[in-house]
């Protein structure tokens, strides 16, 4: 779903919205994603308007366990919060920058056509919340792969290394 910054007028300062998302890249949805969210315009004292989208999501995805390979369903939910601000106002913060700096928790993102794509926030955020390695819950029973490729023995390679040392 995307906002379209360009509908707010002068005395429209909040818009709220809820929709559902059923395919996102890179995830396998198993249920739809419910959100529900709000755009708000405000004023940044040195870049002027800005935008920011906050909200909810909640939802089913398919992921893979790491230990046995086999598909499980992994519920997800999480909030999320982005700022942004039109292009010529993020040129603007973009070149307040000194050559070498960190962006802050408080950084702005660029509306690119007047628009904010809130499905690939609640995308990046997911990603961001994922578990590293995702497994059956709570424990997985398959270790297969793991004695598979454990070893009791010295790995030949750093044995040479063990003999330099003596």
């Amino acid at each position: 779903m995307k906002l379209k910054i360009n509908d707010f007028g002068s005395s429209l300062n909040i818009a709220e919205f809820n929709f559902l998302i059923s395919e996102l890249d890179d995830l396998i949805i198993e249920a739809p994603l419910k959100v529900n969210g709000e755009l708000k315009k405000g004023t940044d004292l040195l870049f002027g308007d800005m935008y920011t989208v906050s909200g909810t999501y909640s939802g089913i995805i398919k992921l893979e366990c790491v230990r046995c390979l086999k598909e499980i369903s992994h519920p997800v939910k999480g909030e999320f919060q982005w700022k942004f601000l039109e292009p010529k106002n993020y040129s603007t913060y973009i070149k307040s920058f000194e050559q070498e700096s960190e962006i802050d928790s408080d950084g702005y993102e660029e509306a690119q056509n007047g628009e904010i794509d809130v499905t690939e926030i609640i995308r990046q955020q997911i990603l961001l919340d994922l578990d590293f390695y995702p497994t059956c819950k709570p424990f997985c029973d398959d270790d297969s792969e793991i004695e598979k490729y454990s070893s009791n023995g010295m790995d030949q390679r750093w044995a040479k290394l063990l003999e330099i040392k003596e």
